[in-house]
């Protein structure tokens, strides 16, 4: 995997048991700050990477603990923001006077790929060589290395080279083999807005974005002046769609027309509070959620948005056990969401106050925890369990290729392996790449995959089946 091995080696005081315990912890661990819940094989863990250049920030990364050998050797497996190797063995050294455990020689190795060097020089406007071929089409993916986002980022990359790859084998649109372009928004309009214009301006014909509304938003004026398609496909608000813009993914009103009577109902109550990131999202689904509470008998008792990025949540919680609440309807995203929720769950409001999230997929779940996870209620168009044969067979075909550490599909990255199915079979239709002529056969389009049957109406927005879940020890449970 590496194309640079980086080993670093150093003593740290004190016997191997003892330094190995304190490799990850709550508060963060010595190795990289790692934090994970329980230090075992198939645990999710989130680490704090050194940058290239000086001054930057520490760069969030997520993987798994895929082998621990207690207390001698561990190895993660990260995700995100690109896939890497990290090895950590402890060997004890005694005090040759006494046979005492004196210290540790503590030796982490790092496999560094390509995708490493590549991601950050286009994060500073730079582009590696170009191995684009004559018989070769890019497709760009927009997606969450860095931010909060990038709990959910490996599988959606995943996801997006395994279909990729299916259409490729099955007879590439117009002759040219497909070659997926990856660009990190970093969570960020800003950044994305760059990310979409280098994608755009390296032959990228189509571009599926998988973040924010904000950034699909940037990135959408970023390509103003681009030939170019960008296509969203996870939960969104809606909005304008044009010749050049479509927006897929599930609608907050199909969402919260399912879930919130029936959360309502669990909980036996009807006061609800507003939590979340502070964007153009949340704002929609919570304008869209008060009529629905209020058709359904409940009364909105609070609301409070917060900044991307925050994790502290001590004066929201407080605010939410003051309200009275039965319900909270979290808008948070990815490691935002993690970070409330397990705080709310150590404030002990778990119990008493039931939490709805329309954006709460499976990898977030797994950096909650099971405990704290438990009994948080989704809702969306898949889900990993959906039992069907054909997400079944899909399920498959997702470990066979990446292995069964490979961080859980959810509806956030399974709808880029559908919107890639879906551009594929629009380019067949318009047999063009053209932006508009694409755009117009993907409208009233339909395609059946992981989700079950999916069509997409002249306005843009595609019908699903929806379906509402509880989280529960190792994943989600569909309750209708």
């Amino acid at each position: 995997m590496g194309l640079l091995t980086l080993p670093n080696e150093e003593l740290i005081r004190g016997s191997a048991e003892e330094v190995f315990d304190l490799i990850a912890s709550a508060e963060g661990g010595w190795l990289f700050n790692a934090e994970c819940e329980v230090l075992r094989a198939g645990a999710v863990v989130r680490l704090q990477l050194p940058t290239l250049a000086h001054g930057d920030q520490p760069l969030g990364a997520t993987g798994r603990v895929v082998f621990v050998e207690r207390p001698k050797r561990l190895v993660i497996e990260q995700f995100a923001p690109w896939p890497a190797r990290l090895t950590c063995t402890v060997t004890g050294e005694r005090d040759p006077r006494n046979g005492e455990p004196e210290h540790c020689r503590v030796r982490v190795v790092c496999e560094v790929p390509e995708e490493a060097l590549e991601w950050h020089l286009r994060r500073r406007g730079l582009r590696s060589p170009s191995r684009r071929g004559d018989d070769e089409q890019p497709v760009g993916l927009l997606l969450s290395q860095s931010g909060p986002g990038n709990v959910f980022a490996g599988a959606t990359e995943n996801l997006a080279r395994m279909a990729i790859d299916e259409i490729n084998d099955d007879g590439p649109p117009l002759g040219k083999r497909l070659r997926l372009a990856v660009g990190d928004d970093g969570t960020s309009p800003s950044i994305g807005a760059n990310a979409a214009r280098m994608l755009a301006e390296e032959g990228c014909s189509g571009i599926v974005a998988n973040g924010i509304s904000t950034v699909f938003m940037a990135a959408g004026s970023a390509l103003r002046h681009h030939d170019a398609l960008l296509i969203f496909s996870l939960a969104n608000e809606g909005g304008p769609v044009n010749g050049r813009l479509l927006r897929l993914g599930e609608r907050p009103l199909a969402q919260l027309g399912l879930a919130i009577p029936r959360v309502m109902s669990v909980a036996d109550g009807r006061r609800w509070f507003f939590a979340g990131n502070d964007y153009s999202w949340p704002a929609a689904v919570n304008r869209c959620a008060g009529g629905v509470i209020e058709d359904a008998g409940g009364t909105v008792v609070g609301q409070r948005l917060v900044p991307l990025g925050t994790r502290t949540f001590e004066p929201l919680i407080e605010a939410v056990e003051r309200s009275g609440a039965d319900c909270v309807l979290s808008t948070f995203v990815g490691a935002d969401a993690a970070a409330f929720e397990r705080q709310f769950y150590a404030a002990g409001l778990r119990d008493r106050c039931k939490t709805l999230s329309p954006g709460l997929d499976e990898a977030t779940r797994e950096h909650i925890g099971t405990a704290a996870g438990a009994g948080i209620w989704a809702v969306f168009g898949y889900f990993e369990d959906l039992p069907t044969t054909e997400n079944r067979d899909f399920l498959k075909r997702y470990r066979q290729r990446f292995g069964p550490w490979a961080p859980p599909p959810s509806s956030l990255s399974e709808s880029v392996y559908e919107t890639l199915h879906l551009l594929a079979h629009a380019v067949r239709r318009a047999g063009s790449w053209d932006p508009r002529d694409v755009a117009r056969a993907m409208r009233s389009s339909r395609f059946s995959g992981p989700r079950g049957n999916v069509s997409i109406a002249a306005d843009g927005e595609m019908t699903q089946e929806m379906y509402l879940a509880e989280a529960v020890a190792g994943g989600y449970e569909i309750r209708g």
